[in-house]
C-alpha cells in the first residue's frame, strides 16, 4: 500500500488533483513517501512508477517544517542532474508514520514567480519612471477626494515637498475660487469625467496659475467609485498670451475706428470740396455764358433770355424775372418776365418784397 493510502479519503483525493508539487515526506528519516503528479513532473521522474533511487538531501524539508506553514527556499534535484530553485511549504499531518510524522510538503518553482516578480518590479520602476519624468501633474484621490498619490510635477507645480504636506491642507486651498472646485466635483459625480476644465490654483507661496485639468472616476464591477485619476497642466503662459492677444486687438480695433472716423471727415471733407468746386465751375459756366450773350444778343429781349437759360444751368430758375430800378420814378421796372402763374405786375415798389430788399441792401 502507498503511503497516500494512509491519509484520508478527501486528502488523498486532494493530493492526488493538486496542481501544486506535493509531497509525502518523513520528516525524522528525511524521506520522500510519496509524490503527487506535479511533483513527479516538477522532479523529472516517471508519472505513473515509483521513486526509484530518487531521495532529496533531507536538509531540503527541515528547515520549511521548523515552522508549520513557514515558506522557506531550497534547492530540488532533478532526475536529469539539474536542480531548480523552489519555494518549500510544509504542514503536518497527524498520525503518519515516521517517528517525526507524515508531513504535506508543497513546492513550487520559483524561478517562474522571481521572473514574474522581477518583471512586476520592472513594470513598477517604468512607470515611476515615466510619471515621475512628465512635466504633466498627475494625481489619484480616494473616492472622497482626498489625495493619495502625486508625481513630483504635481509637487513642483504647487510648491510643496510631499504628498504628506498636501494631505496635512484642505483640498481647497489649493483653488483660488473654491467655487471652481464645487463645478469641477459637480461634473465628475454627474458625468464620471470631465476634460479641459480651465481652473485658478494657488501655490504654496500665495501666488496663482492656471491649469487645464481633467478627471476621470474608475469604478468597480458593481459601478462604486475606487478612486479618481487626474492631471494638471500649467497653462499661465497660455492664458497671458491670450490676454496679451486679446489687449492688442482691442487696440487695434480702436485704432481701426479712429482711423475709419479720420477718414469718415476726410471724405466728406473732400465730397464738400468737389460740390463747391463744381458749384463753382458752373457758377464760372454761368457768368461765361452770359458774357457771350452780351455780345451774341442782337436786342435786350434776346439777352435777357439768353440770362435766363444760364440761371437755369445753376439752379432751377422756370419762374424768373429782371427788375430795374427807374430812377426818375423810383419805382422797379420789369422787362422780363416769365411765370407760370401769369402776367407781369406794370412796376414793383422797392420799399416791399424780396425784390425791393435786394436794391435796398445790395
Amino acid at each position: 500500500m502507498k503511503p497516500s493510502a494512509a491519509v484520508p479519503e478527501p486528502l488523498r483525493r486532494l493530493f492526488a488533483a493538486s496542481p501544486d508539487p506535493t509531497f509525502l515526506v518523513d520528516v525524522a528519516g528525511g524521506r520522500v513517501l510519496d509524490a503527487n503528479p506535479a511533483a513527479r513532473r516538477l522532479a523529472g521522474l516517471d508519472p505513473e512508477g515509483g521513486l526509484g533511487g530518487w531521495m532529496p538531501d533531507p536538509t531540503l524539508w527541515r528547515p520549511a517544517v521548523e515552522v508549520s506553514g513557514g515558506v522557506r527556499m531550497g534547492r530540488l534535484p532533478r532526475v536529469d542532474g539539474t536542480e531548480l530553485d523552489v519555494e518549500v511549504v510544509s504542514t503536518p499531518l497527524d498520525g503518519g508514520p515516521g517517528p517525526g510524522g507524515m508531513w504535506w510538503v508543497v513546492c513550487r518553482d520559483a524561478a517562474g514567480r522571481r521572473a514574474a516578480a522581477a518583471e512586476l518590479r520592472a513594470g513598477r520602476a517604468l512607470l515611476e519612471s515615466v510619471t515621475e519624468n512628465l512635466q504633466e501633474a498627475i494625481y489619484r484621490s480616494s473616492a472622497r477626494h482626498d489625495l493619495i498619490f502625486v508625481n513630483g510635477a504635481y509637487l513642483r507645480l504647487f510648491g510643496y515637498e510631499s504628498l504628506e504636506q498636501l494631505q496635512s491642507l484642505p483640498r481647497e486651498r489649493l483653488y483660488a475660487d473654491p467655487a471652481a472646485r464645487a463645478r469641477v466635483l459637480g461634473r465628475l459625480a454627474e458625468d464620471g469625467a470631465f476634460q479641459n476644465e480651465e481652473v485658478a490654483f494657488v501655490r504654496r507661496d500665495g501666488s496663482q496659475f492656471w491649469g487645464l485639468m481633467n478627471s476621470r472616476a474608475i469604478r468597480s464591477d458593481d459601478g462604486g467609485v475606487l478612486y479618481h485619476v487626474g492631471s494638471i497642466v500649467d497653462i499661465s503662459d497660455r492664458r497671458e498670451a491670450e490676454q496679451r492677444i486679446r489687449e492688442l486687438n482691442q487696440t487695434l480695433e480702436a485704432r481701426i475706428e479712429e482711423r475709419t472716423a479720420a477718414l469718415r471727415v476726410s471724405n466728406e471733407r473732400l465730397r464738400e470740396e468737389i460740390v463747391e468746386r463744381e458749384r463753382r465751375e458752373k457758377v464760372e459756366h454761368a457768368l461765361f455764358r452770359i458774357t457771350e450773350a452780351i455780345h451774341q444778343a442782337g436786342d435786350l429781349n434776346a439777352l435777357y433770355a439768353l440770362i435766363h437759360a444760364a440761371v437755369q444751368e445753376l439752379m432751377p430758375a422756370r419762374n424768373f424775372y429782371i427788375a430795374l430800378l427807374e430812377p426818375v420814378s423810383g419805382f422797379l421796372k420789369l422787362p422780363y418776365w416769365r411765370d407760370e402763374n401769369g402776367p407781369p405786375p406794370p412796376y414793383l415798389q422797392p420799399s416791399v418784397g424780396l425784390t425791393g430788399q435786394v436794391f435796398r441792401t445790395g
